[in-house]
């Protein structure tokens, strides 16, 4: 992770074109106006609330923060100025008890000025009945992603949750941009994660443009738990490399709490000449999404511990694993899914040499522990493990010989598959290499593997990337349907920062001549067109129907490329993931 007195979550990112097939998407902007100044708004009457801010104000939307002295329900009133604020809306994360809250205040109109009150349990802060102000800015034209994380430890130091993150820019002449603020959740596991993209000068009327050597500047509150500080440079920040410690007390345990959170967010690692290696995926970022600087959902960062996936809705795992390992398990479903879109095979690889050194191509025996390392030019050493429960399942199929068959330049079909995916979501590192788990019977005859929930651990190592990278890196898994080849999925990886190598697990029958493409991921944010959108158990023809995506103008944060006519997600009021219709999304 880091040294002490910094922070970290990534990509989650926010507002970068994203899909395939689907019209760019723009990236919304965030920042406070005048009348609503990033420091904690002077009231005329004591009360239980304190550190109210107005942030990331938008064309069409304005968070409000603030801290209460006892865990409380918090929501916001609000009304257009010259009227009495009438509209209730509650906290990120729903009517939830908290000592810190979040709000969103979406439906707005460009450069218009707006009255709201606090509602935070029993007190009403309507500023001594003159009302809090804020106004809408302009729209302005898309900007660039430019993600940035960090974490937050508690004075025990576990991962703090329930923690407002205020993200300052200060440009090498001391120019401020306006603040951005971020939720660190419950379920975040520490981390928070914003959009330098989204950074507005301070009068919010155009895009901040002292980015070039500016510094990060954090302030986290807790509440009870504490406060932090931290002062970054964009290297740091952009590389997730903070960690923060709240000056409070330790937090008294949370019966039954979750040891993680479900799967989104990673913990990057540096990878040799510079930028974000592959991050160890987990949990996603702030609290319902409730990152209002940079991006509904959480980071694509991590930590160890036990990841609790979403079930459907028979109760069944949207995993083929009931949990995964936190410390690095990427957003998305496994190439073979039980339903839907599966991965078939590609053309046989033909009579390969066996390669003991760095090749081109080859094929290499599973020896008696289960393992067969191959050595692939222009990729490095990669590992192919079967545990005792699978070969003994492969065994009573009439599997007597198990191989790896590898290679490094694959024929390719179309511009697509070489990486080409369009949207600016995933930028290729490399081409594809192609891997593919040969399996025979004692007469040397092919057998067909079936998807009896056996898996297979792939462990490649992580590439480095340009220093000036931003987003994650990633192994993305080719997956195929009826038609030929679907696309490229983000599968969960356990990322071993040790020997900076990812595993992926993939059923046998997924695992027959699979390509992996090296890129990074660049999380972007889009919103629902209606409230209609749903949200989808893989990108199938026959996926589960999880329900409604959120009312309109939902965020969701991108997390992986389009696959057909559909987009990875993380949805942050359900905090989980899940597949929308690309064509029920815009710019958010």
């Amino acid at each position: 992770m880091v040294s002490q007195a910094t922070l970290k979550p990534t990509s989650m990112w926010r507002r970068a074109a994203t899909v395939a097939v689907a019209s760019a998407f723009a990236l919304a902007s965030c920042f406070p106006l005048p009348e609503a100044s990033s420091a904690p708004l002077s009231r005329p009457v004591r009360s239980a609330v304190r550190a109210v801010q107005v942030s990331d104000i938008r064309d069409a939307a304005f968070f409000v923060s603030w801290v209460s002295e006892q865990p409380e329900v918090g929501a916001v009133r609000w009304g257009v100025a010259g009227s009495t604020p009438g509209t209730r809306v509650a906290d990120v994360r729903g009517d939830v008890a908290s000592t810190v809250h979040l709000v969103k205040v979406t439906g707005l109109n460009a450069s218009t000025a707006y009255v709201f009150d606090v509602l935070s349990g029993s007190t009403v802060d309507d500023q001594g009945g003159q009302h809090y102000r804020a106004t809408t800015g302009p729209t302005l034209p898309i900007s660039q992603s430019d993600s940035i994380y960090g974490r937050v430890l508690d004075g025990g130091n576990g991962p703090a949750r329930n923690v407002l993150v205020t993200i300052t820019v200060r440009g090498p002449d001391g120019t401020a941009a306006a603040p951005m603020v971020a939720l660190i959740g419950a379920n975040d596991d520490g981390y928070w994660t914003s959009n330098l993209g989204n950074a507005r000068a301070a009068n919010g009327l155009t895009w901040f443009a002292g980015l070039a050597n500016a510094r990060v500047e954090l302030k986290a509150d807790g509440g009870e738990l504490g406060k932090a500080t931290a002062s970054l440079d964009l290297t740091a920040a952009r590389g997730g490399t903070s960690v923060a410690k709240l000056d409070g007390k330790a937090p008294a345990p949370v019966a039954n709490a979750p040891t993680a959170t479900p799967a989104s967010a990673l913990t990057p690692t540096t990878a040799p000449g510079g930028g974000p290696s592959i991050p160890a995926p987990v949990a996603p970022g702030p609290t319902g999404g409730a990152n209002a600087g940079g991006g509904a959902g959480r980071p694509i960062v991590v930590a160890p511990g036990t990841i609790a996936l979403p079930a459907l809705p028979d109760g069944s795992s949207l995993l083929p694993n009931a949990a995964l390992d936190a410390a690095s398990l990427m957003p998305g479903f496994p190439a073979a899914p039980a339903s839907g879109i599966s991965t078939s095979p590609q053309p046989q690889l033909g009579q390969l040499a066996q390669a003991s050194t760095v090749a081109a191509r080859g094929v290499t025996p599973i020896n008696s522990s289960g393992t067969a390392v191959v050595r692939i030019a222009g990729v490095g050493e990669a590992s192919v493990t079967i545990d005792a429960a699978t070969r003994e399942r492969l065994d009573g199929a009439g599997v007597a010989s198990i191989a790896v068959a590898f290679d490094a330049a694959p024929p390719l079909e179309n511009e697509v598959q070489a990486g080409s995916l369009g949207g600016g979501v995933v930028v290729p590192v490399g081409l594809p290499i192609d891997l593919q788990l040969v399996l025979s019977d004692a007469s040397g005859n092919p057998v067909r593997p079936t998807d009896d929930g056996s898996t297979v651990d792939v462990t490649l190592p992580v590439l480095p990337v340009p220093a000036e990278t931003t987003g994650i890196f990633a192994w993305l898994v080719a997956t195929y349907d009826a038609d030929g080849f679907a696309g490229y999925e983000r599968p969960p990886v356990v990322f071993d920062p040790t020997t900076n190598r990812a595993t992926v697990s993939l059923s046998p029958a997924a695992l027959q001549g699979t390509l992996f493409l090296p890129a990074t991921v660049i999380p972007a944010t889009v919103a629902t067109l209606d409230a209609e959108a749903r949200m989808w158990s893989n990108p199938g023809d026959t996926a589960l129907d999880l329900g409604p995506a959120g009312p309109h103008l939902t965020d969701l944060t991108v997390v992986a490329p389009q696959v057909r006519a559909r987009l990875f997600v993380f949805n942050p009021l359900t905090e989980n993931y899940g597949w929308i219709d690309a064509g029920r999304v815009g710019p958010a």
